[in-house]
């Protein structure tokens, strides 16, 4: 009987450790900050999802900023503290070529000034994150919506 009570141990401490360590890695590696301010009511619950070799839902952004314009590839890489310098900047049209994102331009472009610019933040050679922003100069901030994808 103590034979099946320490199998039943070993596999209960086996599966937690593995669990755990891969989830701790996953997200530290892929997570830059995307909101600490408030959400836009229309930027919430956005129905749309980024296709690539995984389709991922957008999520809001909304980022305090007293700059009085949208921020460059470098101050983005600073504000979501992406600090590998991997901050691309993308054309709005260059990043939906085939107009699948139409919807998710328009709901940026609405809460914001009307002005948008896209950027590709790389993490490492196969995973990036979207982000489409806006500048809200009435609320100081800039706000949006990104994506992740995977790219191979």
């Amino acid at each position: 009987m103590s034979d099946d009570v320490s199998y039943a141990s070993f596999l209960d401490k086996a599966n937690q450790d593995s669990s755990s360590a891969g989830t701790q890695s996953k997200s530290s590696k892929y997570t830059t900050t995307s909101v600490n301010t408030s959400v836009p009511s229309s930027l919430q619950n956005v129905d749309a999802t980024y296709v690539s070799d995984t389709d991922s839902q957008f999520e809001p952004v909304a980022l305090s900023w007293t700059q009085g314009h949208l921020p460059e590839a470098k101050e983005l890489a600073e504000l979501i503290g992406h600090d590998s310098g991997e901050v691309e900047d993308v054309e709005a049209k260059g990043f939906d070529p085939r107009g699948q994102y139409k919807e998710v331009l328009e709901k940026v472009e609405g809460a914001g000034n009307g002005e948008i610019r896209a950027f590709r933040v790389g993490h490492g050679k196969t995973r990036a994150e979207y982000y489409i922003i806006s500048l809200d100069k009435k609320g100081e901030r800039v706000v949006g919506l990104k994506a992740q994808a995977v790219e191979s």
